[in-house]
């Protein structure tokens, strides 16, 4: 049996709103709730002051300049205990109750899909669900919500069920493209930075092969990377190109007892040393196992050879940090940029609602 996922438009205010790191947020919120329970009157009394109409005591660091609380006076205790899971999409009813507690409502023309892909899962009975053996989702629109983790939500169903397989269809253009918001979107732009190439298609990868880790068997989801288009094939030798570099520089790094940093927050594609600690660690390990069929991610493209990691790495062992920035800067950020024509499909694919 095989459904397809469908949507309803949604407006994020700008691409911080897909929050990357989901561990880090789920520990700040466990422990904030145990303060709460610990000391509640007190901690009630030290956080009213990022509710009500007043400026925020926490500055906003990403603009360098104060912000306006989000909630009203009083909201403290339905926004702290709002916890829906990260892969669920709230009922209209829940979105509802928080919308009414928002300070300055405002709406946001910025139209992008609200994806539902477990819904058919979700409204069926058991019995239905044991006649399924493969569900296809075909992801057309750049979703919000942190579309990324919604496949979590299938993990139940999956343990409930072994047999059942799904399989999710991505694509660099089809969905995944703009990086940043809509309206930034410049028609007469002829390229696609490879930078913005790791920031919509690093996270996908990297999600789905945690899925194991949150129980999901190996044998009950595929990732499939479209691999169709020139886009699609220059996207996927960038992808090999930056697992050899972080491979080669990490080398580097530890033959020569240099530092190794820590993954930065936020994650940063533009400079090499930045993008190579905001690639998840093992990442040429990732992209190899894709290349050799060997995971959950399948890029049903033509795969090509892999790089030497001997060859690649002699050739860049004495390297200073500002050869491998300005390799970066050539063969990554600016100078090898994607050839497309791709920019004015997408901008009236979002700017048209009746498109959808």
């Amino acid at each position: 049996m095989a459904a397809q996922s469908n949507g309803e438009f949604a407006n994020p205010r700008d691409r911080r709103e897909d929050i990357r790191n989901l561990d880090f947020n789920e520990a700040l919120h466990h422990a904030l709730m145990l303060v709460q329970a610990r000391h509640p009157s007190k901690f009630e009394a030290l956080a009213s002051t990022t509710f009500g109409m007043r400026t925020c005591p926490i500055r906003n660091y990403a603009m360098g300049m104060p912000q306006h609380n989000i909630f009203t006076e009083g909201a403290f205790p339905e926004i702290l205990h709002w916890l829906p899971e990260l892969w669920c999409l709230p009922e209209e009813n829940e979105l509802a109750k928080i919308e009414a507690l928002i300070c300055q409502p405002t709406d946001l023309d910025n139209p992008l899909v609200k994806t539902k892909e477990n819904g058919t899962l979700q409204h069926s009975s058991k019995q239905q669900r044991d006649c399924m053996r493969t569900i296809f989702i075909d992801e057309e629109f750049k979703a919000v919500s942190r579309p990324v983790s919604h496949a979590r939500g299938f993990i139940p169903f999956c343990l409930e069920h072994p047999k059942l397989h799904i399989v999710r269809h991505i694509g660099i253009v089809r969905n995944l493209l703009p990086a940043l918001i809509v309206q930034r979107i410049d028609i007469r732009d002829t390229t696609i930075m490879g930078s913005h190439c790791l920031d919509v298609m690093v996270p996908w990868i990297e999600e789905t092969l945690f899925l194991a880790s949150y129980g999901m068997s190996v044998h009950s989801f595929q990732l499939r990377i479209d691999g169709r288009g020139t886009e699609a094939a220059e996207a996927w030798k960038l992808l090999k190109y930056v697992a050899a570099t972080q491979e080669a520089l990490l080398r580097q790094r530890k033959a020569s007892g240099g530092p190794l940093e820590p993954r930065p927050a936020p994650l940063h594609y533009a400079d090499c040393l930045l993008g190579v600690w905001s690639l998840p660690a093992g990442f040429a390990r990732m992209i190899r196992d894709i290349a050799e069929r060997r995971s959950m991610v399948y890029y049903d493209g033509e795969v090509g050879e892999l790089w030497d990691e001997e060859e690649f790495f002699q050739q860049r062992k004495d390297w200073t940090d500002d050869d491998w920035e300005e390799d970066w800067k050539v063969k990554v950020t600016f100078t090898e940029a994607i050839a497309t024509d791709c920019w004015p499909s997408i901008f009236n694919k979002y700017s048209n609602r009746s498109e959808v």
